[in-house]
């Protein structure tokens, strides 16, 4: 069974977001490591560290990886701004390493003005000057894919559809079956990134999982049935990997 989960609010501490993904029904979670508006925050205290693995460890929370906050812009043309989110995004890589995470996911950014090659070399000189300042750090950073919305990068990848419930997107549930079909996804962890809140009274992160773990039960069976000869899987379609929204590694 592929391994799910989703982002969690930190409110109250590392540890609630964990409390918070496990009573979702997450195999692991997605977690900022700082307030997602604010450029500093105080240092992580010996104890909060100590809390957040505990955690882990108490739910079975397995793959934990962080998420940069939002102001930071690696392909920003302004130098001020494109050298405070450098040293911010070098600071959230320590946080990272000092909670055990082992990727911290960004988006690439926005070039704002000027064609996208010029915010394209300001991310690949930032991502430069940040492995320069943080050599001897695990933490490894995930540029998230977009949807190329205004002057967003990252989204040639894969033109993806909004965040929206799984399966009501323009790419419906077809490329979500394939992703958990496919025999080479099933120990790599995904992370859902879709929009939060409830549904007939339901937690919409419990619904999501739910409906992808259905898929790959379904997709499960398929390949029993496959095996004895009965049916191919998915009637005669190649389970071809498609990266959908959320975070794959």
């Amino acid at each position: 069974m592929p391994i799910l989960g989703a982002h969690a609010s930190i409110a109250g501490g590392f540890d609630k977001a964990v409390r918070r993904a496990h009573q979702s029904g997450c195999d692991c979670v997605q977690v900022f490591t700082l307030n997602t508006v604010q450029w500093r925050a105080k240092p992580i205290a010996p104890e909060e560290v100590a809390r957040f693995r505990r955690a882990l460890e108490e739910c079975r929370i397995v793959c934990p990886i962080g998420h940069g906050s939002y102001p930071i812009n690696l392909a920003s043309p302004e130098q001020g701004l494109w050298t405070k989110s450098v040293k911010a995004f070098a600071v959230e890589l320590l946080r990272a390493e000092t909670l055990g995470l082992e990727y911290l996911v960004t988006h690439p950014g926005c070039y704002i003005v000027g064609p996208q090659e010029d915010g394209l070399r300001r991310i690949v000189g930032a991502l430069d000057a940040i492995h320069k300042g943080t050599e001897g750090v695990r933490a490894q950073c995930l540029l998230e894919t977009t949807a190329g919305q205004g002057t967003s990068l990252g989204w040639r990848f894969e033109q993806l559809a909004r965040h929206t419930r799984i399966g009501r997107g323009k790419m419906g549930l077809e490329p979500f079956r394939r992703l958990l079909a496919d025999p080479r996804f099933q120990q790599t962890p995904m992370y859902l990134e879709t929009p939060k809140g409830e549904e007939d009274g339901e937690d919409l992160d419990a619904v999501n999982l739910r409906v992808l773990r259905r898929l790959a039960r379904d997709a499960k069976a398929a390949r029993s049935l496959r095996d004895r000869g009965s049916v191919p899987l998915l009637a005669g379609r190649q389970a071809v990997p498609t990266i959908c929204r959320g975070h794959c590694f």
